[in-house]
Parts: structure tokens; sequence; C-alpha cells
């Protein structure tokens, strides 16, 4: 009887391990999703004012001219 407690005690530490790395993969997975979607958002943001601005110069610059 205790060898058979001993190994399914084993067992479910092992379960137990293997479900911690799942979720800590997991985790980590959507920790860079989210990171990689703000970095997009971002960089979409600072194309959109970049243009923006150019956009402002040249208007600027045709003003100054007349």
């Amino acid at each position: 009887m205790p060898a058979i407690a001993l190994i399914l005690g084993l067992v479910g530490v092992a379960i137990g391990v293997l479900g911690a790395l799942f979720v800590q993969q997991y985790v980590r997975r959507n920790r860079v999703e989210a990171a990689d979607r703000s970095a997009a958002r971002i960089l979409n943001e600072a194309d959109r004012r970049q243009k923006e601005l150019l956009r402002e110069a040249k208007q600027e610059a045709v003003q100054t001219r007349r």
C-alpha cells in the first residue's frame, strides 16, 4: 500500500509541475503578444503623427512662399 501511495504522490507532483509549466508558458506568450500589440500601436501612432507633421510643414512652406 505505501508503494502505491508513493507512486501516486510522485505522479501527482509530476502533473502539478507540468501544469505549472504550461500555465507559465501561456502567461508568458500572452505578455509577449500584448507587448507586440502595444509596440505596433505605438509605431502606427508615430507614423501617423509623422505624416501629419510633414503635411503641416508642406502647407506652411506653401503659405510662406506666397
